[in-house]
């Protein structure tokens, strides 16, 4: 079950305008519906996610698959999993609040969301960090004992995709480097 970039940009971008439509119509209160009923394209985009990456996590397991950077692979899929399960239970929070069912405080429902956004910052941090350094430079090992696990791969990794360069295009590179 994979999807082209362009058919995940229009399916995302289809359920947050119907989400929008049915969230200015119910703050205008022209629609006089509870608010589980408005966050419905909202978890029905999710729950697709959640399929398709579960579908994903599961093609891991069978016979026949390339394990060489599947850890790695396998850690950021249950981290994007923890993400959607994070949202949904924001989400389901906030309704609940909304619709008066449970009496939290505001700073209670946000958990979830913060919880999410400052796991995806640790994501981005260790993406951007550890894909972009090369062993030598003298930040990589701040890094190194920050992240320690797969540091080293993701380097000769980096180095070795620079290998695979054209020559025409590393002469390019190497010309315009001296600018």
């Amino acid at each position: 079950m994979r999807m082209s970039l362009a058919q995940r940009v229009l399916l995302t971008w289809f359920f947050t305008l119907l989400f929008l439509i049915l969230l200015v119509l119910k703050l205008y209160q022209k629609a006089l519906v509870k608010w589980f009923l408005i966050f419905i394209p909202k978890w029905a985009l999710d729950v697709i996610l959640l399929v398709m990456l579960t579908v994903s996590m599961v093609g891991h397991c069978k016979s026949g698959y390339d394990h060489r950077n599947g850890s790695q692979n396998m850690k950021r899929k249950m981290w994007y999993l923890m993400a959607m399960l994070l949202n949904i239970a924001f989400c389901s929070t906030l309704c609940a609040m909304l619709e008066k069912h449970v009496n939290l405080k505001f700073t209670f429902a946000f958990i979830p969301l913060w919880a999410r956004l400052i796991g995806g910052m640790f994501e981005l941090g260790y993406s951007i960090f550890c894909s972009n350094l090369t062993p030598n430079c003298p930040l990589s090992q701040v890094v190194h004992l920050i992240f320690p696990k797969n540091f080293s791969h993701s380097c000769t990794r980096h180095v070795h995709q620079e290998k695979k360069l054209k020559p025409r295009l590393r002469e390019w590179l190497d010309f315009h480097k001296t600018f």
